[in-house]
C-alpha cells in the first residue's frame, strides 16, 4: 500500500522546537486507485506554452483512450474535417464534443481539447485548488485553520511529468505616485480670532491605505478668511504592487520585537484629508476624500462642478490605465455633508520612469515634471507671531482703525487741554490787570 501524506503547519520558534498547529491527512493511495482519476486533474484547455502549459506524462487523447479501456467501452472517434469532434457512444450521453472552427491553430490541438471536454463532462477530477482543515491531535474536533493546497500523482510507468509548476509568489511591480496639491476652496473656517474675523490655518495630509508612516502633509496656508487655500505642493510615494490582483503590497513589522516583516496585500486607495492647524492644541480635522485608484470619478474641469454629477453622469477612471488625471475633487465631513474642494494632480510612474523623470518633494529639488512655484498667497496669510508687523496692519489696524484713531484724538485732546489750563490762565490775569511778568 502507499503510506498517507500529511500537510503541517508549524508555529516556527527561535529558541527551541516549533510548534504544531495543525495537520491534515491525504490518503494517496484512494486518489491513485479512483476512477474518476484523482492523480492529476484536468485544467480547461490543452496548450503546449505558456504559463499553463500542460503538466501531465499523458495527454486528453491518450487519458482518453485509457479510460474507454477501463470502462469496456469502444475507442473515440474523431472527425477528419472541421469543425473537429469527438464522440464514445457511452459519454456524454451519446452526444459528441464539437470545437469550433478555427479556435485552434491545428487539427492536433483541436482533438487534443475536444478529447479534454469530454473527459471533464464525463466527472473526471478537474484542476483545482484544495482547501483542507487543519486539525491538532490533542483536539481532533476542534479547526486549527485551513490550508490551501493540491495535490499531483505521476507513475513512473506512464513516463516523466511535464515541468513543474512554478507556485513562487508573484512579483510586485515597483511603482511611484505624484500627487500635486494645487489649491484648495470652500473650506469651513473652523476658528476665530481675537479681532472677530472667521479664519483657518489649512493644510492637507495624503497617504496610500497601510502606508500610513510614509504619508506626507503639505505646508500650512495660515489665515485664510475665504476658505481658500494655495499650495502648489508634490507629493512622492513610491510603493509596490500587484497588477494582478490590483493589490498594494505592504511589508512590515508588527511591532518592535518582531524579526521578521510581514507581508500584507490591500487595495489601492489614497487618502486626502483638510486640517485646521493649532499652535497649541490638537490640529482640527475638516475633511477628507479616499480615491480607490482602480475605479474613482474623474476629477472635474472647474471648482463650481465638482462633486455636482449625477450618478448616471458620472464618469470613472482607473489611474493604472488612464495614468495621469488632473482636476477639482470633493472633500466631505460626512457622506452628506462637503467641506472643501481640492484642485489636484495624480500621476503614476514606473520606477524606471521615475528614474528618468526626477521630481522632489513639495518645491523641492529637482523641482520639475512639472516645475512648482511658490504659491501666491494673499498678504493676509501668515503667522501672526512671526509677523508683528503684518499683526498689526491686517489684524489690529483693518479691523480696530477707527477706534484706534478714537483714542488718539482723545488723548491728543486731553494733552492740548492740560496744557491750555496751565499756560491760558496766567496770561489772562496779566492782561486784565496790567501786570507784568517782569
Amino acid at each position: 500500500g502507499i503510506n498517507a501524506e500529511y500537510g503541517c503547519v508549524f508555529d516556527y520558534d527561535l529558541i527551541g522546537g516549533d510548534d504544531l498547529i495543525g495537520e491534515t491527512k491525504i490518503d494517496l493511495e484512494d486518489r491513485l486507485l479512483s476512477r474518476y482519476r484523482a492523480t492529476c486533474g484536468l485544467p480547461q484547455t490543452y496548450t503546449t506554452e505558456g504559463v499553463n502549459k500542460w503538466r501531465d506524462a499523458l495527454t486528453p487523447k491518450e487519458i482518453l483512450e485509457q479510460y474507454c479501456e477501463s470502462l469496456g467501452s469502444s475507442p473515440p472517434e474523431y472527425s477528419p474535417v472541421q469543425p473537429f469532434s469527438v464522440i464514445v457512444p457511452q459519454l456524454n450521453g451519446g452526444k459528441p464534443i464539437v470545437v469550433k472552427e478555427n479556435e485552434f491553430e491545428s487539427k492536433e490541438l483541436s482533438e487534443q481539447n475536444a478529447a479534454l471536454r469530454l473527459l471533464r463532462a464525463a466527472g473526471l477530477v478537474p484542476e483545482h485548488v484544495e482547501t483542507r482543515r487543519l486539525t491538532a491531535p490533542s483536539q481532533p474536533d476542534m479547526e486549527q485553520g485551513k490550508l490551501q493546497m493540491w495535490v499531483d500523482i505521476f507513475p513512473k510507468s506512464v513516463g516523466d511529468p511535464a515541468e513543474v509548476v512554478n507556485i513562487a509568489p508573484r512579483k510586485p511591480k515597483k511603482l511611484e505616485l505624484r500627487v500635486i496639491i494645487w489649491n484648495v476652496v470652500e473650506v469651513p473656517l473652523t476658528e476665530e480670532n481675537f479681532a472677530g474675523e472667521r479664519m483657518t490655518d489649512i493644510y492637507l495630509k495624503t497617504h496610500i491605505a497601510g502606508l500610513e508612516d510614509e504619508g506626507q502633509q503639505t505646508d500650512v496656508h495660515y489665515r485664510s478668511l475665504n476658505g481658500e487655500g494655495n499650495f502648489n505642493w508634490r507629493k512622492v510615494f513610491p510603493f509596490e504592487y500587484l497588477i494582478a490582483e490590483d493589490k498594494v503590497v505592504v511589508q512590515k513589522k508588527a511591532h518592535f520585537f518582531s524579526l521578521d516583516k510581514e507581508e500584507s496585500k490591500l487595495p489601492p486607495l489614497l487618502n486626502i484629508s483638510i486640517w485646521d492647524n493649532d499652535l497649541i492644541l490638537a490640529d482640527t480635522f475638516i475633511s477628507s476624500v479616499e480615491l480607490d485608484l482602480t475605479h474613482f470619478e474623474l476629477p472635474a474641469k472647474t471648482s463650481q462642478k465638482a462633486g455636482t454629477a449625477a450618478e448616471p453622469d458620472k464618469k470613472y477612471v482607473n489611474i493604472f490605465k488612464k495614468r495621469r488625471v488632473n482636476g477639482w475633487i470633493p472633500a466631505f465631513k460626512s457622506p452628506t455633508e462637503m467641506a472643501g474642494k481640492i484642485e489636484i494632480e495624480i500621476e503614476l510612474l514606473s520606477k524606471d520612469e521615475a528614474d528618468e523623470k526626477p521630481a522632489g518633494k513639495g518645491q523641492d529639488d529637482p523641482n520639475q515634471h512639472p516645475t512648482l512655484p511658490k504659491p501666491n498667497r494673499p498678504p493676509t496669510s501668515f503667522l501672526w507671531w512671526t509677523s508683528p508687523w503684518k499683526s498689526f496692519k491686517y489684524i489690529i489696524w483693518q479691523n480696530f482703525k477707527w477706534k484706534i484713531l478714537m483714542v488718539l484724538g482723545i488723548i491728543v485732546f486731553i494733552i492740548w487741554l492740560a496744557l491750555f489750563i496751565y499756560y491760558v490762565p496766567p496770561a489772562v490775569v496779566q492782561k486784565s490787570f496790567g501786570v507784568s511778568s517782569s
